[in-house]
């Protein structure tokens, strides 16, 4: 699985608009590592106006949070995601 394809469409799609891309936490997925860096790529070619929201980073040390299959968040994982967004979105409207 490659997530550039995909998300070197999106800039275009978006043009200048701010938004945000949310890194996964899929840790027994062979995956994870390279959509995560494609998430961050993207991020970092247009960091003017997308942010990263680290959800991988914030839940690592909090898997008690996370559900059976260790991917979905729980109600108290919802909210770690959940400020995990936000903050990711406020940084991004303090630079702009």
């Amino acid at each position: 699985m490659s997530g550039r394809p995909c998300l070197g469409v999106l800039p275009w799609e978006v043009g200048d608009a701010a938004g945000g891309l949310v890194t996964v936490h899929a840790p027994q997925q062979g995956w994870q590592d390279e959509v995560n860096q494609a998430v961050k790529d993207v991020a970092a070619k247009n960091s003017s106006h997308v942010a990263v929201a680290d959800w991988d980073q914030a839940v690592s040390s909090h898997t008690d949070l996370l559900a059976n299959d260790d991917i979905h968040p729980v109600p108290g994982g919802g909210k770690i995601y959940a400020d995990t967004v936000a903050a990711a979105l406020a940084e991004l409207k303090g630079s702009r």
